[in-house]
């Protein structure tokens, strides 16, 4: 039962973080529609000129170090 339970949960938080991921993916294509976007199961890569000069994206990185 418990182990059922673990793998149910599993499927969940999976689910959010590949939600997660393409909310963000959207969110910096409208902000940035200059840069490139590589978007994998991982996560995010905003690759572009300009890109650690934004003050929005400056504080968001310093959340992940």
């Amino acid at each position: 039962m418990i182990a059922g339970l673990e793998a149910r949960a599993r499927a969940i938080g999976e689910t959010a973080r590949r939600r997660s991921i393409a909310k963000l993916a959207a969110r910096l294509r409208e902000a940035r529609p200059d840069a490139r976007m590589d978007q994998s199961s991982e996560g995010v890569a905003l690759i572009g000129r300009g890109l650690l000069r934004d003050p929005r994206l400056l504080w968001i990185g310093s959340l992940f170090k």
